[in-house]
C-alpha cells in the first residue's frame, strides 16, 4: 500500500524557483503542447516584466505548478473583452497566465487552487481577473467553467507561427465589485 501524498502548499514564486518552474513547464510542453511556441528562455518567459504576482504549488518539497498575474491593458484580448462587456476600463483587470500543473501532479485540484489564488491576488489589488486560452484546450476550458469563470467568447489572433483562436474568460466578481 502506498503512502498518501502530502497536501500541496501554494506560495509566492521566488527568483530561485524559476529553474524548477522551467523544468516543470518543459514536462507540460512535452505532454500538452503548452506553451504552443517553446520560449528561447523559459525562465524569462515565466517571469515577464510587469507581473504583479506569481505563485507556485509545492508538493512533497517539489514545485509542481505555477500561475502568474499581469495587469491588463486595452491591448490584451481578455481585458478588452471584459471591458466591452462591462463598460469599464481594461486597466481594471489582471490577466492570469503561465498557469500549469506538472503532469505527475494532476488530479489533485492544483489547477483550481492556483486559479483561485491568482483570482484572489487580482481582487486584493482591486483588479478583476481575466484570461485567455487556446480554444481547443478542453481541459483548461472545463477547469475555468467549473471554477465559475464567465466565458466571454472567442477572438482570433495572429501569432508568429500562424493564426490562433482564443477563448476568453472573466473571473468571478468581488462581493463589493459593481456588476
Amino acid at each position: 500500500m502506498s503512502e498518501p501524498r502530502a497536501t500541496a502548499v501554494l506560495r509566492p514564486r521566488e527568483a530561485g524557483d524559476l529553474p524548477r518552474c522551467a523544468a516543470v513547464l518543459r514536462a507540460v510542453h512535452k505532454a500538452d503542447g503548452y506553451p504552443r511556441n517553446w520560449p528561447a528562455d523559459p525562465a524569462a518567459w515565466l517571469a515577464t516584466a510587469g507581473q504583479c504576482a506569481a505563485l507556485v504549488a509545492v508538493l512533497d518539497g517539489e514545485i509542481v505548478g505555477h500561475a502568474a498575474l499581469t495587469p491588463g491593458t486595452a491591448r490584451d484580448t481578455a481585458a478588452a473583452r471584459w471591458a466591452a462587456r462591462t463598460g469599464r476600463d481594461a486597466a481594471e483587470t489582471a490577466e492570469v497566465g503561465r498557469l500549469f500543473v506538472a503532469p505527475t501532479a494532476r488530479g489533485l485540484g492544483l489547477g483550481a487552487r492556483l486559479l483561485a489564488a491568482a483570482g484572489a491576488a487580482a481582487h486584493e489589488r482591486g483588479l478583476h481577473p481575466v484570461l485567455c486560452v487556446r480554444d481547443g484546450d478542453r481541459a483548461a476550458v472545463a477547469l475555468y467553467r467549473r471554477a465559475g469563470w464567465t466565458d466571454t467568447g472567442t477572438a482570433r489572433e495572429d501569432w508568429p507561427d500562424g493564426p490562433v483562436t482564443l477563448r476568453c474568460f472573466a473571473g468571478p466578481a468581488r462581493a463589493d465589485e459593481p456588476a
